[in-house]
């Protein structure tokens, strides 16, 4: 909903625009690719969108030969797989792309809804 000072609705440990997880434990997203605290970053958009364009230059790195040939042959384009690993992560996107597991965030919510690897693949794959 374009709220910068939001977080995650659903219990995720999530924040601002783009969803940044941040926990201190597993996640430590803001503090790697903001190099902030939580409330700093809930303060800043424009910090919070540097921090994106980091975190996404970062998932694209990561993306292999047979990954882009996987995606390819889904007919899937880059847009889609940056929007695949900001739902999954890298693990998920591959998990997806090489083992037709559908990962999803529905576990975070107490109503079962949410998002899985398909829909958000179809959905950035129409953007542009």
């Amino acid at each position: 909903g374009y709220d910068y000072t939001i977080r995650n609705k659903a219990g995720a440990p999530a924040w601002g625009y783009f969803q940044f997880m941040q926990d201190g434990v597993r996640w430590n997203n803001i503090s790697k690719y903001a190099g902030v605290d939580i409330d700093t970053f809930l303060k800043d958009p424009v910090l919070q969108i540097r921090a994106a364009r980091s975190l996404a230059s970062d998932f694209l790195g990561q993306l292999k030969w047979d990954d882009y040939n996987a995606a390819a042959s889904m007919g899937y384009n880059k847009q889609a797989l940056l929007g695949g690993m900001w739902l999954g992560g890298y693990g998920g996107l591959r998990k997806f792309l090489h083992k037709d597991i559908n990962v999803s965030d529905r576990h975070w919510s107490s109503t079962g809804s949410g998002t899985d690897m398909l829909e958000t693949l179809n959905y950035f794959n129409n953007i542009g």
